[in-house]
Formats: C-alpha cells, structure tokens, sequence
C-alpha cells in the first residue's frame, strides 16, 4: 500500500464564510473523486490559506463532511510582497493518503478528450517535458522558432510540429529561453484564452514584473523543474528526467 500526497486549490470571490465552507467542501469532494479516494484513505490534510480569509478555518469545512478522524490543521500563507495580483482569496489543501494505487489518475480536460499541451520551445527541457506527457497520454504539440530543433524532436515522439487550435489547448509549457520567457508568456496568455500558463524559468523577478501588468495574468503559475544534464538540446532530452524531482 503506497502513501500518496495530493494537493488541490480554489479561489473565492469574497472573505464569506459560507461561501468558504461552500467552496472548501466542493474542493475536498473534487479532489477525493477525481483520485478514487474515500475519506477512510485519508492519513492527514493540511489546508492553507491567503491571509486575507478569516472568516472560517478551512478544516472545518472537511468537517462537514463527517471527516471526523481525519487528523487536519489550517496555516495561513506568506504575504509576500509583489505577488501576483488576483492570487488573494485562496485556499488550499494538501492531502496525505494510503492508496493503492502509486501516482494519480491520467488527467482529462473533458469526457473522453487528453489534455492537450503546447510546449514553446524544444530544448532540453521542453523536449523532456514533450516525452514524459506524450508517454503520459496526453496530446502534445511543439512549437520552436529553431526548425531543426522542433524537427529532432518531434522524430524523438515528444509531440506533434502541426499548429493546434487555440481553444482546444488546456496548458501552455514555455520552456523558451529566459531572455524571451516573459514575452512568449504574455504572448500565450493572449494568442490561448483558456490555457493555464507555465515555464521552467530558474529566475522569476523580470518575468513577474511584465507578466503581471498583463490582465489575465492570473492563468500564469510561473515554474521550475529541478532537474537537468550535462547535455543541452532536444537529443538530449528523457522522458524520465523529472521522476523523483522537486518542480
């Protein structure tokens, strides 16, 4: 039996308690299905929120849900100056359970469709990320102003040199170079309305200073895989070099 931690968030509009407890509920609820998961699986939930929300202790949301055994404790999150605007009003939840199961359920945007991921850039690490969700089952499309990179690696399986609709993509990976980070996020943010936006940028102060002027930067959670090799380029990408490896 495996010992699996999964974590989840929401936002509300307002510090209201009913609207926290309301939200709270729907989050534990969401998290517990979506990983086939009961209450008795549980082994602990911290729950974390912005400093903003007083109104109510999150756990005594789960509470409601006659999690009555389920050992949980509430924290509140750093206010850390410069943040990025709009990510006030939030709550989250990392769960600790006893599953069979050793990694969670594939992902589904919707009823039978993949997630469909663009990744701009096919480096090293863009081309890893390609392989290891391609694998994964995911829908993977490349995109690299560099032709002979986004050739080497889509011959290498990590996805697809064909354009995707805007719509139909549900996460943008910029693993650009951090020069231009900033400016192909931006960018993505506006060429895919309804993507959530990533990258694997090390550096983050110059980048969260534009993207935050732009008004969807909310869709941006900005990252950075802590894993790499002694080589560069597409050929020398893995499809395990993230396995066991803090993002």
């Amino acid at each position: 039996m495996a010992v699996r931690a999964v974590r989840g968030a929401t936002q509300l509009q307002a510090d209201d308690r009913d609207e926290m407890i309301d939200a709270v509920v729907e989050l534990v609820t969401e998290i517990l299905t979506s990983n086939g998961l009961t209450s008795d699986d549980l082994i602990s939930m911290v729950f974390t929120a912005t400093p903003d929300l007083t109104s109510e202790f999150p756990a005594f949301a789960a509470r409601q849900l006659g999690m009555g055994d389920v050992p949980l404790m509430c924290a509140s999150e750093i206010d850390v100056e410069g943040a990025l605007p709009r990510v006030s009003g939030a709550p989250r939840l990392l769960a600790r359970s006893r599953s069979a199961a050793s990694r969670p359920r594939p992902m589904s945007s919707s009823p039978g469709r993949p997630l469909t991921v663009l990744i701009q850039g096919t480096g090293l690490i863009g081309t890893s990320v390609g392989l290891a969700l391609s694998s994964a089952g995911w829908t993977v499309h490349l995109r690299d102003p560099n032709a002979d990179a986004l050739g080497q690696a889509h011959s290498l399986g990590a996805g697809s040199k064909d354009n995707v609709a805007a719509g139909d993509v549900d996460l943008v990976v910029v693993a650009a170079p951090p020069a231009v980070t900033a400016e192909v996020v931006t960018a993505s943010l506006d060429e895919f309305p309804r993507a959530i936006i990533t990258d694997v940028a090390s550096l983050k102060e110059n980048i969260l200073r534009q993207v935050q002027a732009h008004p969807d930067s909310q869709r941006f959670i900005g990252g950075h895989p802590l894993a790499g090799r002694e080589l560069s380029g597409p050929t020398g990408a893995r499809s395990d070099l993230f396995e066991g490896r803090p993002w």
